[in-house]
């Protein structure tokens, strides 16, 4: 993937990792696919064409420390001494204007980017399932370039993607936590 990894890193401005306060874990669990840059096709009559996977290394901080970053700010002390275990964490660059002919759901991980939902077209894609207390959830979060604020750079977009996604799954998750 040339193209993307011949860029610099997308950075989150004035973002400090730093250990949980309520000694909360977030467990990486995802198949190495899910960690890899991924170019889907360079064939105009593929699903894939001009879908890219973004691996850990694209963004700083990573996907996973985001994560749990943004899900204790928005939990807090009712994740004490919590584990969420992240199963799939899937970040894509979508360019296609529309799915192929013949495309279907069925037909690779990424297969919703396809005809099956033509809403996916240009946009950022973000895929997560993860458990906590046993529980599996999962969000697959849709955000059209078109949606986003045209004076955000280039990593800000990413960066709102993902926030984006991971709010929708806090949500999810903070439903079923005990409220403190």
């Amino acid at each position: 993937m040339l193209l993307l990894s011949a860029c610099a890193s997308p950075t989150l401005k004035d973002f400090q990792d730093k250990p949980s306060a309520v000694n909360f874990t977030v467990s990486d669990a995802r198949p190495n696919t899910d960690k890899i840059d991924f170019n889907g096709s360079l064939a105009h009559n593929n699903c894939l064409y001009n879908v890219f996977q973004l691996g850990d290394s694209y963004t700083k901080p990573t996907r996973i420390v985001l994560f749990r970053h943004d899900f204790e700010g928005a939990l807090g002390a009712r994740l004490q001494n919590k584990t969420t275990t992240i199963l799939e964490y899937r970040l894509y660059m979508n360019l296609r204007t529309g799915g192929g002919s013949g495309c279907v759901q069925q037909e690779h991980d990424a297969g919703w980017l396809a005809a099956s939902r033509p809403d996916a077209a240009s946009s950022w894609v973000v895929d997560i399932r993860a458990t906590t207390g046993g529980k599996e959830y999962s969000v697959l979060a849709v955000t059209k370039f078109a949606e986003v604020d045209k004076n955000m750079s280039y990593g800000d977009e990413i960066f709102f993607a993902m926030r984006r996604a991971n709010a929708l799954l806090i949500e999810k998750i903070g439903k079923d936590l005990p409220v403190m």
